[in-house]
């Protein structure tokens, strides 16, 4: 994600999560050499198979509940409204597709 482009609202949410995730040293930072205002942000391996495993959470959901396609869409709903309030919405390819 790329906090410049949605300004000072979403790096006062960005800049408190960041420091827990370094506080379990999962990312790196590192100053981008083009923009020395700009900071570059990157996961080690730990913080990568976090990640993977965090994208997991929707499908295990849905194995082990095995709940309607209404309730799916419900639960969809309430997650993209959590991850958009909290500024961490993932990438389009990142999403699961609908039917999975």
């Amino acid at each position: 994600m790329r906090a410049g482009r949605y300004g000072h609202a979403v790096r006062r949410l960005i800049t408190p999560a960041l420091k827990r995730l370094e506080a379990l040293g999962l990312p790196t930072r590192s100053l981008v050499p083009v923009n020395e205002r700009a900071l570059a942000v990157d996961l080690i391996p730990a913080g990568r198979r976090l990640r993977a495993k965090a994208l997991q959470v929707r499908v295990t959901m849905v194995k082990r509940l095995g709940p309607t396609r209404e309730q799916v869409d419900v639960l969809d709903d309430a997650m993209r409204a959590i991850t958009l309030a909290t500024g961490t919405e993932l990438s389009p390819s990142s999403h699961m597709q609908s039917g999975q």
